[in-house]
């Protein structure tokens, strides 16, 4: 099987063209992921729900880190897989553009992709993916159980499917950004029909609050 990220240049292209109108069907799963809206107040806690929490997993680089490696900076969190031919580099795409928007007030905004396909998502391919987004962003695999914890942690659903024709198989998943503050805290998500300009927008203002 290719590699993925051979055709990010493409995936990167067409995430662009979609950014505005991207509906994904995962989002039926919603219910497993807390039924939680687009803006929170600055607590770990939504609606009787923790979101977010203690990790361990694997950097691109294959070192160790946990979520203490990050306090101290805001953080903006995505769960996806590198082979994912839509979804994940468009949403991933919306979050590197709202940095950009924001200008220097992205750079204390550590970026995060964390893959749910840890059978597939070595480090070496989690470094190529992340690399073709932004020169910051940290891409995060490990074990399977290690992957679990962090899922169940933030609440996100996902799980494998089969399809058809296909070689290998697909993940289904739930799709959210979270933005975390410096202490870990959630202080607010964005599902797929968040814009860039959304996001800039709110991510600021609640830096601009604190």
């Amino acid at each position: 099987m290719k590699m993925p990220v051979i055709k990010i240049a493409v995936l990167t292209v067409v995430a662009l063209a979609v950014l505005g109108g991207v509906v994904w069907l995962a989002e039926s799963h919603i219910s497993r992921t807390a039924s939680i809206g687009s803006q929170v107040s600055s607590s770990q806690t939504v609606a009787g729900v923790q979101i977010g929490g203690d990790f361990t997993l694997i950097n691109q680089d294959g070192e160790e880190m946990t979520d203490r490696d990050f306090l101290g900076s805001y953080r903006l969190v995505y769960f996806g897989f590198t082979y994912c031919p839509m979804i994940c580099p468009t949403e991933l795409q919306k979050m590197v553009t709202a940095m950009e928007l924001m200008g220097g007030k992205a750079d204390n905004i550590t970026p995060l992709f964390i893959t749910i396909d840890p059978e597939r998502d070595t480090p070496e391919l989690v470094k190529e993916f992340v690399e073709s987004f932004h020169p910051r962003m940290v891409g995060l695999t490990g074990t399977q159980e290690q992957i679990d914890e962090v899922r169940d942690a933030y609440r996100v659903y996902a799980s494998k499917v089969q399809v058809a024709g296909m070689e290998g198989y697909d993940m289904n998943h739930s799709s959210y950004t979270f933005f975390m503050g410096p202490d870990g805290d959630l202080l607010t998500l964005f599902n797929t029909g968040s814009t860039p300009q959304d996001i800039a927008r709110e991510v600021t203002a609640i830096m601009d609050a604190s």
